[in-house]
Protein backbone atom coordinates (compact mmCIF):
# COMPACT_ATOMS: atom_id res chain seq x y z
CA UNK A 1 0.00 0.00 0.00
CA UNK A 2 2.97 2.06 0.73
CA UNK A 3 3.85 1.52 -2.15
CA UNK A 4 1.00 2.16 -4.43
CA UNK A 5 0.22 5.85 -2.53
CA UNK A 6 4.01 6.43 -3.17
CA UNK A 7 3.70 7.73 -6.97
CA UNK A 8 0.46 10.15 -5.74
CA UNK A 9 0.82 13.50 -3.71
CA UNK A 10 -0.45 12.74 -0.14
CA UNK A 11 -3.86 14.76 -0.59
CA UNK A 12 -4.73 12.89 -3.70
CA UNK A 13 -3.91 9.96 -2.09
CA UNK A 14 -6.25 10.86 1.09
CA UNK A 15 -9.24 11.28 -1.47
CA UNK A 16 -8.59 7.81 -3.31
CA UNK A 17 -9.04 6.44 0.19
CA UNK A 18 -12.07 8.60 0.92
CA UNK A 19 -13.79 7.10 -1.71
CA UNK A 20 -12.57 3.47 -1.28
CA UNK A 21 -14.00 4.08 2.46
CA UNK A 22 -17.20 5.05 0.82
CA UNK A 23 -17.67 1.97 -1.56
CA UNK A 24 -18.79 -0.43 1.12
CA UNK A 25 -21.46 2.46 2.21
CA UNK A 26 -22.47 2.88 -1.72
CA UNK A 27 -22.61 -1.07 -1.72
CA UNK A 28 -25.23 -1.02 1.31
CA UNK A 29 -27.19 1.34 0.07
CA UNK A 30 -27.31 0.25 -3.28
CA UNK A 31 -28.75 -3.42 -1.39
CA UNK A 32 -31.05 -1.53 0.90
CA UNK A 33 -33.00 0.59 -1.51
CA UNK A 34 -33.03 -3.21 -4.27
CA UNK A 35 -34.72 -4.73 -1.82
CA UNK A 36 -36.68 -1.79 -0.20
CA UNK A 37 -38.20 -1.42 -3.81
CA UNK A 38 -38.44 -5.46 -3.97
CA UNK A 39 -40.49 -6.08 -1.03
CA UNK A 40 -42.20 -2.72 -2.07
CA UNK A 41 -43.34 -4.52 -5.23
CA UNK A 42 -44.24 -8.02 -3.88
CA UNK A 43 -46.68 -6.28 -1.10
CA UNK A 44 -48.22 -4.51 -4.40
CA UNK A 45 -48.56 -7.98 -5.94
CA UNK A 46 -49.96 -9.54 -3.06
CA UNK A 47 -52.33 -6.44 -2.56
CA UNK A 48 -53.94 -7.27 -6.02
CA UNK A 49 -54.18 -10.91 -5.05
CA UNK A 50 -55.90 -10.28 -2.03
CA UNK A 51 -58.38 -7.96 -3.99
CA UNK A 52 -58.96 -10.46 -6.75
CA UNK A 53 -59.54 -13.13 -4.28
CA UNK A 54 -62.05 -11.22 -2.21
CA UNK A 55 -63.73 -10.10 -5.54
CA UNK A 56 -63.81 -13.71 -6.83
CA UNK A 57 -65.31 -14.86 -3.45
CA UNK A 58 -67.99 -11.80 -3.67
CA UNK A 59 -68.75 -12.99 -7.63
CA UNK A 60 -68.94 -16.40 -6.51
CA UNK A 61 -71.24 -15.59 -3.26
CA UNK A 62 -73.63 -13.05 -5.46
CA UNK A 63 -73.62 -15.87 -8.00
CA UNK A 64 -74.99 -18.78 -5.16
CA UNK A 65 -77.51 -15.97 -3.95
CA UNK A 66 -78.92 -15.39 -7.44
CA UNK A 67 -79.16 -18.75 -8.29
CA UNK A 68 -80.72 -19.88 -4.94
CA UNK A 69 -83.40 -16.61 -5.50
CA UNK A 70 -84.44 -18.03 -8.94
CA UNK A 71 -84.12 -21.34 -8.53
CA UNK A 72 -87.63 -23.58 -9.53
CA UNK A 73 -89.51 -20.21 -10.40
CA UNK A 74 -92.29 -20.44 -13.11
CA UNK A 75 -91.17 -21.04 -16.37
CA UNK A 76 -94.56 -20.31 -17.80
CA UNK A 77 -94.10 -16.78 -16.31
CA UNK A 78 -94.10 -14.64 -19.04
CA UNK A 79 -97.56 -16.40 -20.75
CA UNK A 80 -99.00 -16.44 -17.46
CA UNK A 81 -98.24 -12.65 -16.16
CA UNK A 82 -97.63 -10.54 -19.38
CA UNK A 83 -99.08 -12.36 -22.34
CA UNK A 84 -102.65 -12.39 -19.83
CA UNK A 85 -102.69 -8.68 -19.68
CA UNK A 86 -105.30 -6.58 -21.00
CA UNK A 87 -103.84 -3.45 -22.72
CA UNK A 88 -104.98 0.19 -22.86
CA UNK A 89 -108.15 -0.98 -20.98
CA UNK A 90 -109.01 2.85 -20.36
CA UNK A 91 -109.60 3.25 -23.64
CA UNK A 92 -111.91 0.08 -24.20
CA UNK A 93 -114.13 1.06 -21.34
CA UNK A 94 -114.15 4.54 -23.17
CA UNK A 95 -115.29 3.17 -26.70
CA UNK A 96 -117.62 1.07 -25.40
CA UNK A 97 -119.59 3.60 -23.61
CA UNK A 98 -119.63 6.04 -26.80
CA UNK A 99 -120.91 2.90 -28.64
CA UNK A 100 -123.01 1.98 -26.00
CA UNK A 101 -124.83 6.08 -25.97
CA UNK A 102 -126.18 5.44 -29.38
CA UNK A 103 -125.19 7.21 -32.84
CA UNK A 104 -122.00 8.93 -32.67
CA UNK A 105 -120.32 10.31 -36.00
CA UNK A 106 -116.76 8.02 -35.56
CA UNK A 107 -118.88 5.41 -34.55
CA UNK A 108 -117.40 2.82 -37.43
CA UNK A 109 -113.84 4.10 -36.05
CA UNK A 110 -114.48 3.40 -33.25
CA UNK A 111 -115.76 0.06 -33.59
CA UNK A 112 -112.56 -0.86 -35.78
CA UNK A 113 -110.34 0.62 -33.01
CA UNK A 114 -112.19 -1.64 -30.34
CA UNK A 115 -111.61 -4.44 -32.42
CA UNK A 116 -108.29 -4.08 -32.81
CA UNK A 117 -107.72 -3.58 -28.74
CA UNK A 118 -110.23 -6.68 -28.10
CA UNK A 119 -109.57 -9.27 -30.80
CA UNK A 120 -106.17 -10.03 -29.88
CA UNK A 121 -104.10 -7.79 -32.28
CA UNK A 122 -103.07 -5.43 -30.06
CA UNK A 123 -102.11 -8.42 -27.48
CA UNK A 124 -98.69 -9.18 -25.92
CA UNK A 125 -97.32 -12.31 -27.55
CA UNK A 126 -93.08 -13.39 -27.01
CA UNK A 127 -91.13 -15.41 -29.24
CA UNK A 128 -88.31 -17.17 -27.84
CA UNK A 129 -85.55 -18.30 -29.77
CA UNK A 130 -83.74 -21.70 -28.99
CA UNK A 131 -82.16 -21.79 -25.61
CA UNK A 132 -78.45 -21.55 -24.93
CA UNK A 133 -76.74 -23.68 -22.33
CA UNK A 134 -74.07 -21.38 -20.11
CA UNK A 135 -72.45 -22.71 -17.28
CA UNK A 136 -75.00 -23.38 -14.58
CA UNK A 137 -77.64 -21.94 -16.29
CA UNK A 138 -79.47 -22.07 -19.83
CA UNK A 139 -80.92 -18.35 -21.59
CA UNK A 140 -83.00 -17.77 -23.26
CA UNK A 141 -83.86 -14.22 -25.66
CA UNK A 142 -87.66 -13.93 -25.94
CA UNK A 143 -89.21 -10.99 -28.51
CA UNK A 144 -92.45 -9.50 -28.71
CA UNK A 145 -93.70 -10.74 -31.96
CA UNK A 146 -95.14 -7.42 -32.87
CA UNK A 147 -95.21 -4.05 -30.74
CA UNK A 148 -98.26 -3.23 -28.77
CA UNK A 149 -99.60 0.09 -28.09
CA UNK A 150 -100.07 1.26 -24.08
CA UNK A 151 -100.62 3.93 -22.13
CA UNK A 152 -97.80 4.70 -19.29
CA UNK A 153 -99.84 2.69 -16.24
CA UNK A 154 -99.84 -0.87 -18.88
CA UNK A 155 -95.80 0.27 -19.44
CA UNK A 156 -95.03 0.49 -15.84
CA UNK A 157 -96.77 -2.58 -15.13
CA UNK A 158 -94.89 -4.64 -17.94
CA UNK A 159 -91.33 -3.05 -16.78
CA UNK A 160 -92.18 -4.27 -13.39
CA UNK A 161 -93.11 -7.43 -13.95
CA UNK A 162 -90.54 -8.38 -16.16
CA UNK A 163 -87.50 -6.81 -14.08
CA UNK A 164 -88.92 -7.34 -10.77
CA UNK A 165 -89.05 -3.84 -9.37
CA UNK A 166 -91.82 -2.14 -7.53
CA UNK A 167 -93.65 1.36 -9.46
CA UNK A 168 -96.27 2.73 -8.20
CA UNK A 169 -98.52 -0.13 -7.22
CA UNK A 170 -97.42 -2.52 -9.55
CA UNK A 171 -95.35 -5.42 -8.31
CA UNK A 172 -93.87 -8.67 -9.86
CA UNK A 173 -95.40 -11.97 -8.80
CA UNK A 174 -92.74 -14.14 -6.67
CA UNK A 175 -92.75 -16.89 -9.45
CA UNK A 176 -90.96 -14.36 -11.43
CA UNK A 177 -87.96 -15.81 -13.08
CA UNK A 178 -84.64 -14.20 -13.64
CA UNK A 179 -85.55 -12.00 -16.41
CA UNK A 180 -83.97 -8.76 -17.91
CA UNK A 181 -84.83 -6.54 -20.63
CA UNK A 182 -82.24 -6.59 -23.49
CA UNK A 183 -83.99 -4.12 -25.66
CA UNK A 184 -86.83 -1.48 -25.00
CA UNK A 185 -88.53 0.81 -27.62
CA UNK A 186 -90.89 3.51 -27.04
CA UNK A 187 -93.03 5.69 -29.17
CA UNK A 188 -95.94 7.79 -29.20
CA UNK A 189 -98.49 7.00 -31.53
CA UNK A 190 -101.86 10.17 -31.62
CA UNK A 191 -105.59 8.10 -31.39
CA UNK A 192 -108.52 10.04 -31.64
CA UNK A 193 -109.41 9.41 -28.70
CA UNK A 194 -105.99 10.78 -27.16
CA UNK A 195 -101.82 9.69 -27.21
CA UNK A 196 -100.71 6.04 -26.91
CA UNK A 197 -97.42 4.41 -26.50
CA UNK A 198 -96.13 1.53 -28.88
CA UNK A 199 -93.53 -0.73 -26.74
CA UNK A 200 -91.65 -3.34 -28.12
CA UNK A 201 -88.83 -5.23 -26.65
CA UNK A 202 -86.29 -7.90 -25.82
CA UNK A 203 -85.98 -9.27 -22.82
CA UNK A 204 -83.07 -12.31 -21.56
CA UNK A 205 -84.77 -15.37 -19.45
CA UNK A 206 -81.77 -17.05 -17.27
CA UNK A 207 -83.02 -20.74 -15.89
CA UNK A 208 -80.31 -22.22 -13.38
CA UNK A 209 -79.42 -26.09 -13.59
CA UNK A 210 -79.77 -27.61 -9.92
Amino acid sequence: MKNFFFYFPFHRSLIYLFFLGLFPLVVVLVHFFHQKEFQENLASELGLLCESVTLQNTKEMHNRSTRATYQGKDQFYLIKQLESMTLLEDEIAKIQKVLGAGFHPEEEACRRRLHFLTSGENSIVFSENPEKRMPGFTQTEAALQHPVEANLNDVKKIIARIEGVKIDNHEPDPSRPHLIISDFHLEKKKEFLGDVLVVNLKTIKREYIP
